[in-house]
């Protein structure tokens, strides 16, 4: 595993990830004679999983590839490419029921809720390929400028992003140090990547914000951690094919999920020493262009893990012990074109996707989200701006 402070390293260290072998996708044999009752149960299957077989089309217009979404404790907030009819600028909207709002160009956004209501920080892949990012701590009241972070993202995937709270060993580079400026050194080859921040007076901090995002130049996975200011990249290696997706643990580290070459989920699990080998599910195949996501109830600890099967279903997988086990997929139906986006909101899971019609959908899970039964679509689409 490679690390650099602030440089790009595109050594190879890691190998692809092994081609996959099985499939999410259920198959049927159907005979001539039941040809006229399997489609009446396919319009109900789909009408049962809250997305009706016709789908009427949005009021307003659609999205450009898939939503993302967090809570920040007291709302949830929505980020989305709009459609290239209006400009194709990202936006955010703060409720269901709130209005859009465009925060600037790029594609393939993230939004993550940075521990406090309304600290909010949103990835995007730039139209120049680059990463970059754009805060703010005041609910949308003013939004920090678009800056560069180091890395450039594989066309058609964007970067995924978790925030981490805990106790983290932190050396000042260059003695103590109480801000930084743009284009300022805080120690030899370690610029300053965020503008005006304070450091603490001591030496451990509890505010990381980490990004995995595809590398343009050979497909493996990076890992951008920043720490007050400090982005610490590192190569996890492996040949991804789409958007990653990440969750925290129960001990504060990352899990990060990935579509392999062959379509197949992989993992990798960080710890005080660092990011592991790659894991694989033992079966699935995850949809062309789409990645996983994932997400952790609070409550019970376990971790839920969310991806659209070749046949345009949700299916999601759980852990109780932190990734070491998974349970088998469960099909919650629904007729996905994006990969998944999830949030956990005090009470409920939510998973929001992209459906035919091109607005957003909510599948909205309740404890313990291990049955259908748990799980319920939305009957309309939210419009994209």
């Amino acid at each position: 595993m490679l690390t650099s402070f602030y440089v790009l390293s595109l050594a190879n260290e890691a190998r692809a990830p092994p081609a996959g072998t099985g499939c999410i996708t259920m198959k049927y044999k159907i005979s001539i004679s039941s040809i006229a009752m399997a489609a009446i149960m396919l319009v109900s299957m789909v009408a049962a999983a809250g997305v009706s077989a016709a789908q009427p089309a949005t009021v307003g217009a659609p999205i450009t590839g898939g939503p993302s979404v967090c809570y920040d404790g007291v709302n949830t907030w929505y980020v989305a490419q709009g459609a290239a009819t209006t400009g194709g600028n990202i936006y955010y909207k703060i409720g269901a029921t709130g209005t859009w709002k465009a925060i600037g160009s790029g594609t393939n956004p993230t939004v993550v809720c940075q521990g406090g209501a309304g600290d909010i920080a949103i990835f995007v892949r730039g139209n120049d390929g680059d990463l970059y990012e754009k805060m703010t701590t005041n609910g949308g009241a003013t939004w920090s400028s678009w800056y560069a972070l180091p890395g450039t993202v594989a066309a058609g995937t964007g970067p995924d992003a978790v925030y981490i709270e805990r106790a983290i060993p932190f050396l000042q580079p260059s003695g103590p140090i109480s801000s930084c400026t743009p284009g300022s050194q805080l120690g030899p080859s370690i610029p300053c990547g965020l503008p005006g921040l304070t450091f603490p007076p001591i030496s451990t901090v509890t505010l990381q914000t980490d990004v995995f995002y595809v590398n343009s130049g050979n497909n493996h996975l990076m890992w951008d951690s920043q720490v007050y200011g400090i982005v610490t990249q590192t190569d996890l290696g492996g040949v991804v094919t789409a958007t990653p997706g990440a969750v925290i643990n129960s001990t504060g580290y990352p899990i990060v999920f990935v579509r392999g070459s062959q379509g197949s989920l992989y993992y990798k699990t960080d710890s005080s020493g660092g990011f592991g080998g790659w894991n694989k599910f033992s079966n699935g195949v995850l949809a062309a262009g789409t990645g996983p996501a994932a997400v952790r109830d609070s409550v019970s600890g376990n971790v839920y893990v969310f991806v659209a099967g070749t046949d345009t279903h949700l299916y999601e997988a759980n852990s109780t012990n932190d990734s070491l086990t998974w349970s088998s997929w469960l099909n919650l139906g629904g007729f996905l074109t994006s990969s998944p986006s999830a949030a956990y909101a005090t009470t409920h899971v939510a998973v929001m996707v992209r459906g035919r019609d091109g607005g957003m959908w909510t599948d909205t899970g309740s404890a313990p989200y291990t049955a259908t039964s748990d799980w319920s679509w939305s009957t309309t689409s939210i419009a994209g701006p």
